[in-house]
């Protein structure tokens, strides 16, 4: 048996190194999603440098409904909220209940953990004319915008105002 070899055909090439039929994306597309990355890269570098994405101002107007809040942590798990004048409980979530409540609480006690801010003060929830839903901690200043996360989160927040406010405003 006799081994025949081909000619060796020729593949033309761009620089000599690679065949030109492995360029997939062409140097234009290229350097449009470097300069896509770097964009992304220095937004996110400049929110967290910023500790923030968007910051809204407090409204200028005073709030229809106001309330000093605790958030006790249970024994076994659950949440109390009473209201941090009178002593009197207005809300209660078991183990397991209340995650939205629990998310918020957690970032603000975070923030006063970093600060050194005793856990026992209370936070501020305010309601203002159309609706507009804020807990805040007066301590921190740190603010959380309830709204943003839907009527449906927001509605647990204003379920602490009683039978005076509703998740509208109204």
């Amino acid at each position: 048996m006799s081994s025949q070899s081909l000619p060796s055909e020729s593949l033309p090439t761009d620089s000599g190194l690679h065949p030109a039929s492995t360029r997939r994306v062409s140097d234009r597309l290229m350097l449009w999603i470097m300069a896509g990355l770097l964009f992304v890269v220095g937004a996110v570098s400049l929110a967290r440098w910023n500790e923030q994405v968007s910051r809204h101002p407090v409204p200028d107007v005073r709030p229809v409904a106001e309330r000093q809040l605790l958030f006790l942590d249970g024994v076994n798990g659950d949440v109390r909220v009473v209201d941090a004048a009178s002593g009197a409980p207005v809300g209660h979530f078991a183990r397991g209940e209340g995650s939205f409540v629990r998310g918020v609480i957690r970032s603000l006690t975070r923030a006063r953990s970093q600060q050194a801010v005793l856990p026992e003060q209370p936070f501020t929830l305010q309601q203002y004319p159309g609706g507009r839903l804020i807990l805040s901690d007066p301590r921190t200043g740190e603010r959380i915008e309830l709204n943003a996360f839907g009527t449906t989160n927001a509605g647990v927040f204003v379920s602490f105002f009683g039978s005076t406010a509703t998740a509208t405003g109204h």
